[in-house]
């Protein structure tokens, strides 16, 4: 009963959710930790999500608490956080692989939420083969939730959900993450709408590529490499961290999570920031408007 008060507050909370379900810019999510009803779901339920089961039920599908694969110590309050930027409507999505056509409508894989902080993800997956998958926001915001409580609350555990949505090809992963982020001040802070169009046409293949500077590297991807929509509200830049720095390896899923972290713990909240990546950490992803 008092897991489906808790979940009816989620949905409340939402009701001013834009692209995404990111928050407007400047707004503050909702912090449950100081909350009457969350402290008594807690208590309440202390003997019952402390079960050393490795799976629990997750609304049609099933999560399997698994801290060695997708990582332990998670925290509570990041992955709360988290759970907050999954919308909480009844409207179905299709998601597909960004290679995988469809329509305008769809959303292209990889879609991660991620926490204020940086410290906690939540990334729907499809399948192996699967192309695509559907599923209700809602249920994947329930699959979350039954993750936070059945893994993150009594072990702290990373998890995956699986058999979400219609043809139960869609997944759900939390898991703990280190962002390399650094928020700057709120002047010339991008439209969080603009920022998204680029993520969704973002590549995002895994292969190791050389990031360099023309002349004194041999790069697969020349830099400063620009990332710009088309009505030039929003920006990010690849650049080399500094003058003696000439290349680094990198991947576009990389940058495209270092651009994800940004729009996530920067850009929603009306600031600039800035991300560093490579193996090296030197090259250096920042997020703002077109001069």
């Amino acid at each position: 009963m008092a897991k489906a008060i808790w979940t009816s507050l989620f949905i409340i909370s939402y009701m001013f959710t834009v692209v995404h379900g990111l928050p407007a810019a400047g707004s503050s999510p909702l912090d449950f930790s100081s909350n009457a009803l969350f402290v008594e779901f807690q208590s309440n339920n202390a003997t019952t999500t402390t079960h050393n089961a490795s799976a629990i039920s997750s609304g049609n599908g099933i999560s399997r608490c698994d801290g060695s694969k997708y990582r332990s110590n998670l925290q509570k309050s990041s992955c709360q956080n988290a759970i907050l930027q999954i919308p909480q409507t009844q409207s179905s999505v299709r998601f597909r692989w960004r290679s995988g056509g469809g329509s305008p409508s769809d959303l292209p894989l990889p879609q991660r939420f991620i926490s204020k902080d940086g410290l906690c993800i939540a990334e729907v997956v499809l399948k192996d083969k699967a192309r695509s998958g559907r599923a209700k926001w809602s249920e994947i915001a329930k699959a979350a939730v039954d993750m936070y409580f059945g893994c993150v609350v009594p072990k702290g555990e990373g998890s995956m959900a699986m058999d979400i949505g219609e043809d139960k090809t869609l997944g759900l992963i939390m898991t703990s993450y280190t962002p390399r982020v650094t928020c700057l001040s709120v002047r010339d802070a991008p439209p969080i709408v603009n920022c998204m169009t680029i993520l969704d046409k973002m590549f995002t293949s895994p292969i190791p590529r050389v990031f360099g500077i023309p002349g004194k590297a041999k790069p697969d991807v020349p830099l400063p490499k620009l990332m710009q929509e088309a009505q030039k509200q929003c920006q990010f830049i690849v650049r080399t961290t500094d003058a003696q720095a000439h290349e680094d390896w990198s991947s576009w899923y990389e940058i495209w999570e270092a651009v994800q972290a940004l729009i996530g713990m920067c850009v929603q909240y009306g600031k600039t920031g800035f991300a560093l990546r490579g193996r090296k950490n030197q090259l250096l992803i920042s997020a703002g408007r077109p001069f």
